[in-house]
Protein backbone atom coordinates (compact mmCIF):
# COMPACT_ATOMS: atom_id res chain seq x y z
CA UNK A 1 0.00 0.00 0.00
CA UNK A 2 1.29 3.44 -0.92
CA UNK A 3 2.62 5.58 1.90
CA UNK A 4 0.57 8.48 0.53
CA UNK A 5 -2.61 6.71 1.64
CA UNK A 6 -1.41 7.09 5.24
CA UNK A 7 -2.06 10.82 5.12
CA UNK A 8 -5.67 12.07 4.89
CA UNK A 9 -6.45 14.57 2.15
CA UNK A 10 -7.79 16.94 4.79
CA UNK A 11 -4.39 16.96 6.50
CA UNK A 12 -2.60 17.72 3.23
CA UNK A 13 -5.07 20.49 2.41
CA UNK A 14 -4.73 22.06 5.84
CA UNK A 15 -0.92 21.98 5.71
CA UNK A 16 -0.96 23.55 2.25
CA UNK A 17 -3.40 26.30 3.25
CA UNK A 18 -1.33 27.20 6.31
CA UNK A 19 1.94 27.11 4.40
CA UNK A 20 0.72 29.35 1.59
CA UNK A 21 -0.64 31.72 4.23
CA UNK A 22 2.79 31.94 5.84
CA UNK A 23 4.64 32.40 2.57
CA UNK A 24 2.26 35.10 1.37
CA UNK A 25 2.37 36.98 4.67
CA UNK A 26 4.13 40.29 3.88
CA UNK A 27 6.15 39.93 7.11
CA UNK A 28 7.71 36.61 6.11
CA UNK A 29 10.52 38.05 3.99
CA UNK A 30 11.65 40.25 6.86
CA UNK A 31 11.47 37.37 9.34
CA UNK A 32 13.44 35.03 7.10
CA UNK A 33 15.95 37.76 6.33
CA UNK A 34 16.61 38.20 10.03
CA UNK A 35 17.41 34.47 10.25
CA UNK A 36 20.11 34.81 7.60
CA UNK A 37 21.49 38.17 8.75
CA UNK A 38 25.27 37.98 9.10
CA UNK A 39 25.29 39.81 12.45
CA UNK A 40 22.54 37.67 14.03
CA UNK A 41 22.89 34.68 16.34
CA UNK A 42 20.65 32.51 14.19
CA UNK A 43 22.36 29.66 12.36
CA UNK A 44 21.46 31.13 8.98
CA UNK A 45 23.28 29.50 6.08
CA UNK A 46 25.92 28.15 8.47
CA UNK A 47 23.94 24.92 8.93
CA UNK A 48 24.46 23.93 5.30
CA UNK A 49 27.36 26.27 4.59
CA UNK A 50 29.90 24.48 6.79
CA UNK A 51 31.89 22.36 4.31
CA UNK A 52 31.00 18.66 4.23
CA UNK A 53 34.33 16.77 4.14
CA UNK A 54 32.70 13.48 3.12
CA UNK A 55 29.08 13.25 1.87
CA UNK A 56 29.20 9.45 2.33
CA UNK A 57 29.52 9.48 6.13
CA UNK A 58 28.38 11.40 9.20
CA UNK A 59 31.32 13.52 10.35
CA UNK A 60 32.39 15.88 13.11
CA UNK A 61 31.52 18.77 10.78
CA UNK A 62 27.94 17.53 10.54
CA UNK A 63 27.51 17.32 14.31
CA UNK A 64 28.95 20.81 14.71
CA UNK A 65 26.59 22.13 12.01
CA UNK A 66 23.64 20.59 13.87
CA UNK A 67 24.84 22.21 17.11
CA UNK A 68 24.28 25.64 15.51
CA UNK A 69 20.55 24.84 15.63
CA UNK A 70 20.69 24.77 19.45
CA UNK A 71 21.09 21.00 19.51
CA UNK A 72 23.38 19.19 21.94
CA UNK A 73 24.77 15.83 20.85
CA UNK A 74 25.42 13.57 23.87
CA UNK A 75 28.96 12.18 24.01
CA UNK A 76 27.83 8.57 23.80
CA UNK A 77 25.69 9.30 20.74
CA UNK A 78 28.61 11.09 19.09
CA UNK A 79 30.82 8.06 19.67
CA UNK A 80 28.18 5.79 18.14
CA UNK A 81 27.83 7.98 15.05
CA UNK A 82 31.53 8.66 14.55
CA UNK A 83 33.57 5.83 16.04
CA UNK A 84 31.71 2.63 16.89
CA UNK A 85 31.85 0.22 13.92
CA UNK A 86 28.42 -1.36 14.30
CA UNK A 87 26.56 1.92 14.76
CA UNK A 88 28.54 4.14 12.43
CA UNK A 89 28.87 1.57 9.64
CA UNK A 90 25.15 0.82 9.50
CA UNK A 91 24.25 4.51 9.48
CA UNK A 92 26.78 5.36 6.79
CA UNK A 93 25.71 2.41 4.66
CA UNK A 94 22.13 3.70 4.78
CA UNK A 95 23.39 7.19 3.94
CA UNK A 96 25.20 5.95 0.84
CA UNK A 97 22.06 4.11 -0.33
CA UNK A 98 19.94 7.27 -0.40
CA UNK A 99 18.60 8.37 -3.79
CA UNK A 100 20.31 11.31 -5.48
CA UNK A 101 17.20 13.39 -5.92
CA UNK A 102 15.08 16.07 -4.27
CA UNK A 103 12.15 15.31 -1.98
CA UNK A 104 9.73 16.55 -4.62
CA UNK A 105 10.95 13.76 -6.95
CA UNK A 106 10.69 10.86 -4.49
CA UNK A 107 8.48 7.77 -4.63
CA UNK A 108 7.58 5.19 -1.98
CA UNK A 109 10.80 3.20 -2.43
CA UNK A 110 12.81 6.37 -1.88
CA UNK A 111 10.91 7.05 1.34
CA UNK A 112 11.83 3.56 2.55
CA UNK A 113 15.52 4.27 1.94
CA UNK A 114 15.17 7.60 3.75
CA UNK A 115 13.59 5.77 6.68
CA UNK A 116 16.57 3.41 7.02
CA UNK A 117 18.97 6.33 7.36
CA UNK A 118 16.74 8.35 9.67
CA UNK A 119 15.93 5.45 12.00
CA UNK A 120 19.60 4.44 12.11
CA UNK A 121 20.62 7.92 13.20
CA UNK A 122 17.76 8.10 15.70
CA UNK A 123 18.74 4.74 17.21
CA UNK A 124 22.29 6.00 17.70
CA UNK A 125 20.94 8.98 19.60
CA UNK A 126 18.80 7.00 22.00
CA UNK A 127 20.27 7.12 25.47
CA UNK A 128 21.33 3.83 27.07
CA UNK A 129 18.61 2.43 29.31
CA UNK A 130 16.06 5.06 28.31
CA UNK A 131 12.49 3.90 27.75
CA UNK A 132 11.85 6.61 25.17
CA UNK A 133 13.94 8.61 22.73
CA UNK A 134 13.59 11.90 24.64
CA UNK A 135 13.63 14.24 21.68
CA UNK A 136 16.00 12.11 19.59
CA UNK A 137 13.59 12.52 16.67
CA UNK A 138 14.31 16.25 16.49
CA UNK A 139 18.09 15.78 16.59
CA UNK A 140 17.95 12.91 14.10
CA UNK A 141 15.85 15.04 11.74
CA UNK A 142 18.46 17.78 11.82
CA UNK A 143 21.36 15.40 11.22
CA UNK A 144 19.74 13.76 8.20
CA UNK A 145 18.73 17.17 6.82
CA UNK A 146 22.34 18.32 7.15
CA UNK A 147 23.58 15.32 5.15
CA UNK A 148 20.89 15.42 2.45
CA UNK A 149 19.18 18.84 2.49
CA UNK A 150 17.42 18.19 -0.83
CA UNK A 151 15.66 15.15 0.66
CA UNK A 152 14.97 15.76 4.34
CA UNK A 153 13.09 18.63 6.00
CA UNK A 154 14.20 19.82 9.45
CA UNK A 155 11.30 18.50 11.50
CA UNK A 156 10.62 20.01 14.91
CA UNK A 157 7.72 20.42 17.31
CA UNK A 158 6.82 23.97 16.29
CA UNK A 159 6.68 23.39 12.55
CA UNK A 160 4.85 20.06 12.80
CA UNK A 161 2.30 21.79 15.04
CA UNK A 162 1.79 24.46 12.39
CA UNK A 163 1.39 21.85 9.64
CA UNK A 164 -1.06 19.84 11.74
CA UNK A 165 1.04 16.66 11.90
CA UNK A 166 2.46 16.98 15.42
CA UNK A 167 0.05 14.60 17.16
CA UNK A 168 0.88 11.84 14.72
CA UNK A 169 4.59 12.00 15.61
CA UNK A 170 5.34 10.10 12.40
CA UNK A 171 8.23 10.86 10.09
CA UNK A 172 6.55 9.32 7.04
CA UNK A 173 3.57 11.65 7.52
CA UNK A 174 5.83 14.68 7.78
CA UNK A 175 7.83 13.74 4.69
CA UNK A 176 4.69 13.12 2.63
CA UNK A 177 3.20 16.43 3.75
CA UNK A 178 6.41 18.28 2.90
CA UNK A 179 6.57 16.56 -0.49
CA UNK A 180 2.97 17.60 -1.14
CA UNK A 181 3.91 21.19 -0.29
CA UNK A 182 6.98 21.18 -2.53
CA UNK A 183 4.92 19.90 -5.46
CA UNK A 184 2.42 22.73 -5.19
CA UNK A 185 2.95 25.59 -7.64
CA UNK A 186 1.82 28.29 -5.19
CA UNK A 187 4.43 27.11 -2.67
CA UNK A 188 7.12 26.79 -5.34
CA UNK A 189 6.48 30.27 -6.76
CA UNK A 190 6.45 31.87 -3.31
CA UNK A 191 9.74 30.15 -2.43
CA UNK A 192 11.27 31.45 -5.66
CA UNK A 193 10.10 34.96 -4.83
CA UNK A 194 11.46 34.68 -1.30
CA UNK A 195 14.81 33.40 -2.53
CA UNK A 196 15.08 36.26 -5.04
CA UNK A 197 14.49 38.75 -2.23
CA UNK A 198 17.17 37.09 -0.10
CA UNK A 199 19.60 36.96 -3.02
CA UNK A 200 19.23 40.71 -3.43
CA UNK A 201 20.09 41.33 0.20
CA UNK A 202 22.95 38.82 0.04
CA UNK A 203 24.45 40.76 -2.85
CA UNK A 204 24.47 43.87 -0.68
CA UNK A 205 26.37 41.96 2.02
CA UNK A 206 23.59 42.11 4.60
CA UNK A 207 23.00 38.39 4.85
CA UNK A 208 23.84 34.94 3.56
CA UNK A 209 21.38 33.33 1.18
CA UNK A 210 19.97 29.80 1.11
CA UNK A 211 20.10 27.54 -1.92
CA UNK A 212 17.89 24.59 -0.92
CA UNK A 213 14.11 25.16 -1.30
CA UNK A 214 13.18 22.65 1.44
CA UNK A 215 15.51 24.39 3.88
CA UNK A 216 14.11 27.80 2.96
CA UNK A 217 10.59 26.50 3.59
CA UNK A 218 11.70 25.12 6.96
CA UNK A 219 13.05 28.50 7.98
CA UNK A 220 9.96 30.40 6.83
CA UNK A 221 7.64 28.13 8.82
CA UNK A 222 9.86 28.07 11.92
CA UNK A 223 10.31 31.84 12.02
CA UNK A 224 6.57 32.29 11.64
CA UNK A 225 5.99 30.14 14.72
CA UNK A 226 8.88 31.66 16.68
CA UNK A 227 7.75 35.26 16.22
Amino acid sequence: MSKVSMVPTAMLDQALERTVGVLEDPRTTEKVSSYYAIDSNYAGALFLGIPDPDPTMVSVADLFAVSTLSIRIPARAARRLLLEPRGADDVNEALRALPDKALVETDDSDLEQMAKFYTGVKASLTRAGASRTSGAWVTASKIVARKRPRLFPVRDAQVTALLGTRKRADYFTDWIVYRHLMRDEAVASNLRRLREALDGLATSGELLSESEPVRLLDVALWMHMKK
